[in-house]
């Protein structure tokens, strides 16, 4: 079974040597609150966490894990709550 990606957007940009986050990808992940997303990190760090929030102001997700490929990172394998900065996300699939 192939799963069909509804929503795939670059998170960040590079400008000038520093990682920019998109306007489009802040307004995506606020109206997708609630939802499931795959996120690719900078470091490889594959997470498919919830999206609990989006803070503006700092810059960050705020997120639930449900699994990762580096396990070892997060204190438990899911439900844990956690933030990512969004400059750290380089792809998100919904």
């Amino acid at each position: 079974m192939r799963l069909r990606v509804k929503l795939r957007m670059t998170v960040a940009t590079i400008s000038r040597g520093k990682c920019v986050i998109t306007t489009e990808s802040l307004v995506e992940l606020k109206h997708n609150v609630g939802k499931v997303f795959t996120f690719t990190c900078s470091d490889g760090d594959i997470v498919i966490a919830k999206v609990l929030g989006v803070d503006d102001e700092y810059g960050e997700v705020v997120c639930e894990l449900v699994s990762s490929n580096k396990p070892e990172r997060y204190s438990s394998t899911s439900g844990v709550q956690f933030t990512m900065l969004l400059t750290n996300i380089q792809l998100c699939d919904l």
